[in-house]
This record gives C-alpha cells, sequence and structure tokens, in this order.
C-alpha cells in the first residue's frame, strides 16, 4: 500500500518586543542568563509569553486577549478552524505540560469539544480513579470520534506502537531541537493504513519587518541543516547537548539583532500586572545602584520590595492600579504593620546597624489624607509623577522586567536574612 505524501506547511506569525533584550542578556552573560536558562526563556516566549516567567494558571483565560499576546496561537487556531471545516483529525505535539494545558483550554473553549492530553503523566494502563484517564481509553475515544477532534500530546510519548491514522493533520507548537524525535511524533500519522494526504505544519513566528532572524526561524533552520547533513552525508545526528549548543551559537551569533528593545511607557506600566509592577520597582531600584529583593508573591509580610545600600534598607509597598484609582486612606496605617513586623520578625538580630525606612510607590491617586498621614509616620512617597521620572532616568523594557521577577524569592526568609546579613556584616556600628 502507497503511504500519502506528507504535506508541510509553515505558518507566520510576529515574535514578542523581548525578544532582542533576551538575546542582549545572552551576550552579555552573567547572573541569570545561563545558555540553558535563555533557550529556556526563548522557547516559552515564542509559545506564549503566559510562560514568563512561571505560568500561574487558566482560572480566568480569555481567548481574544491569549491570541493577542501570541500571535501564533491565533495562526493555529486558524488551521484548526480550516481542518474542523473539513471534518478531519489533527494531533498538536508540545514538550511543555504548561503550554499543553494552555492549548486544551483554549480549543475546548473555541471549538466547543472535549480536547484529551497524552504525556508523561497519562497513565498506559490500570486506572486508580478514572478510566477515561488512561492512555489507552483517550487513544480509542479519539480514534472512535467521529469527524474533526484534537488531541494534544508530548512529543516523548510518540514512541513506537502509538499509531494514530484516524488524524492526517500535525501541528508541531512549540519545536524540539531534535530532529528524529520530531520525525517520530509526525510518524504517528504517516503510517501503513493513512488513506488521506497528511498535512504537517510547524508555525513559526518572525520579526514582522524582517530586521533579524526569530529564535523559531534559527530553530527551524538548525532542525533543516540537520536533516540535510544525515540524508546527504549520512552523518550522525549529534546528541541533544551538542545540538543546544549549535542552536545557542546561532542565537548569539546574529549581530542584527542589536535595536534597543523599547522602554515601557507610562500607559504600558498602568496596564502591568501587579506582580510585573512590583518587579519593575525592583528593576528601578536596582539600576539606582541598590541591592533589590522582590519577595514572594504570598505571605510576604506586607513588603515587596526590598532595596538596600550600606546600612540603609528600604521596605517598599507597591500599590498599581489600572484606572488612576485614588488610594485607600488605611494604606499608610497598614505599612506601619508592616513595618514593625518585618523589624521584629526578621531583623531584630541586625536593627542595631541598619537603618530601616518605609517607601510607598504607586501609579494611583493620592488623597492629602494619604500624604499628611505619610509625611507625619515618615514613610517616603514615590507617585505616579515621580515615578515617570524614574522611568526616564532608569528606562526599563518588559524583557528586563521578566526577568527581574523570574529572581523572584518563594520565602520571606530568603528574601530577607539570606540576601542582607552577608552585606551588613561589613558594615562597621
Amino acid at each position: 500500500m502507497i503511504v500519502p505524501l506528507e504535506q508541510p506547511h509553515k505558518s507566520d506569525a510576529d515574535p514578542c518586543d523581548k525578544h532582542i533584550d533576551f538575546v542582549e542578556r545572552a551576550r552579555a552573560g552573567g547572573e541569570g542568563n545561563h545558555p540553558l536558562s535563555i533557550i529556556d526563556k526563548l522557547m516559552k516566549l515564542y509559545q506564549h509569553p503566559m510562560l514568563l516567567p512561571q505560568f500561574d494558571g487558566l482560572d480566568s483565560i480569555n481567548i481574544d486577549d491569549a491570541c493577542t499576546k501570541a500571535p501564533k496561537l491565533e495562526k493555529v487556531l486558524d488551521i484548526i478552524s480550516t481542518i474542523r471545516m473539513k471534518g478531519e483529525k489533527v494531533l498538536i505535539f508540545n514538550r511543555s505540560l504548561d503550554m499543553q494545558q494552555i492549548l486544551t483550554i483554549i480549543i475546548s473553549k473555541k471549538f466547543n469539544i472535549h480536547v484529551d492530553i497524552i504525556n508523561g503523566s497519562t497513565r498506559r494502563k490500570g486506572a486508580t480513579r478514572s478510566s477515561n484517564d488512561t492512555r489507552k481509553q483517550i487513544i480509542q475515544r479519539f480514534q472512535n470520534s467521529v469527524g474533526f477532534n484534537v488531541l494534544v500530546l508530548s512529543p516523548d510519548v510518540a514512541g513506537i506502537g502509538l499509531t494514530l491514522i484516524e488524524a492526517n493533520h500535525v501541528i508541531h507548537y512549540g519545536r524540539w531541537w531534535n530532529p528524529a524525535k520530531e520525525a517520530q511524533a509526525t510518524d504517528r500519522v504517516y503510517r501503513i493504513g493513512q488513506t488521506k494526504d497528511v498535512h504537517v505544519y510547524y508555525p513559526i513566528a518572525r520579526e514582522s519587518n524582517g530586521a533579524f532572524k526569530s529564535f523559531d526561524e534559527k530553530l527551524d533552520a538548525l532542525i533543516k541543516r540537520r536533516r540535510e547533513l544525515a540524508a546527504d552525508f549520512l552523518a550522525p545526528m549529534p546528541d541533544e547537548g551538542e545540538l543546544g549548543k549549535e542552536l545557542w551559537e546561532d542565537i548569539i551569533g546574529d549581530r542584527k539583532e542589536t535595536r534597543t528593545a523599547k522602554p515601557l511607557s507610562e500607559e504600558e506600566v498602568r496596564l502591568l500586572p501587579w506582580d510585573r509592577f512590583e518587579a519593575l520597582i525592583a528593576l528601578i531600584e536596582e539600576k539606582s545602584d541598590r541591592k533589590s529583593i522582590l519577595t514572594p508573591r504570598t505571605r510576604d509580610d506586607g513588603g515587596d520590595v526590598i532595596s538596600i545600600s550600606g546600612n540603609q534598607v528600604l521596605l517598599i509597598q507597591c500599590k498599581h492600579t489600572n484606572w488612576d484609582a485614588p488610594l485607600d486612606n488605611d494604606i499608610i496605617s497598614e505599612m506601619i504593620n508592616a513595618f514593625d513586623n518585618y523589624r521584629y520578625r526578621w531583623l531584630s538580630g541586625i536593627a542595631n546597624r541598619v537603618h530601616l525606612k518605609l517607601v510607598l510607590v504607586t501609579n494611583g491617586k493620592l488623597t492629602k489624607t494619604t500624604v499628611s498621614q505619610a509625611k507625619n509616620s515618615d514613610i517616603k512617597i514615590v507617585s505616579g509623577s515621580d515615578l515617570c521620572k524614574l522611568l526616564k532616568k532608569f528606562p526599563c523594557n518588559l524583557a528586563e522586567v521578566e526577568m527581574m521577577e523570574g529572581r523572584r524569592k518563594t520565602s520571606t526568609r530568603l528574601s530577607v536574612i539570606s540576601p542582607v546579613e552577608p552585606l551588613l556584616s561589613r558594615i562597621k556600628v
């Protein structure tokens, strides 16, 4: 039986502005800029910005918003719409567990269907909770469904023994640099028994003006180059470590990626999520030659950022608003309580060696009562206009904010004790 030839398609979509800054950081090296770390960030960025610095879940995800942030995802939904009109089935391969969840939820909402996932967490057999969760049951449900359907899989589980010729469309969303593994995943539908033309899609994000080669383009070129070498010269395929190194050299070697990443505007600051606003303030403190520490998202004891210079420790509370709303008058009393709590719980052993100062940073409005209370309590206020001046003095872009967010501490003890004590050990009392 003759198996139909596969028909590959490549779909273009614009990359995010954070790309250039990540590449510049890769060239600069230093803490947090390890090659594997930068490649991981670029892979996440080109799959969906929601993955950076970490994925927070899909409690209230909006399809339009998700597509606006990731044009590549919007292109994939267009491809799936065409497949649905044909009444055919599609497999979507992706290695990231978080991206698998994003794809599943959005496709389910968009097309009003149930979408299953097969990955390393899917049981092969023997259900302990529900037989519908086993790999066998998921495959049977997909194979037996009539007409259009979607299945999301990790390429790591698409090994020998998995045949899904009921699908004749394959989308590689978020590719890995191992060509053999990608080909093995595609082969799940490109098997004896397949009676339809097989279509394979490689969604690739490109810079809209063609100013530089995107991460997706470089990864696609690496895979293509290695496939051709293997076919033409019977060259052995390097291991994943060597391929990753080759990709890294491609990333940092293209000097066209030198235009400056766009600094954040006042409007963009207003649209930031609360956690990125905190990261922005920590970044500004660091750019002003201070040691900044971004405290945990929860149980931070009222302090969002700790800033250290010499024996001065600033305990900064950040209040962000999307609507220029006035701050509650109770904010000052809350900050005083946070000050006392921090000093008692975390800094009691070194309180005699430091000068603690409370700072309130906001892009919202301040009432006269709040300003008066802050002055009487010796609390420094950084208002919206002050923040604009700081941003002009210390320009910050989105990629830098994301990098700072990635350094956020996971516990209050690590936030305060670990960095403060070594810095203060050199201070003479």
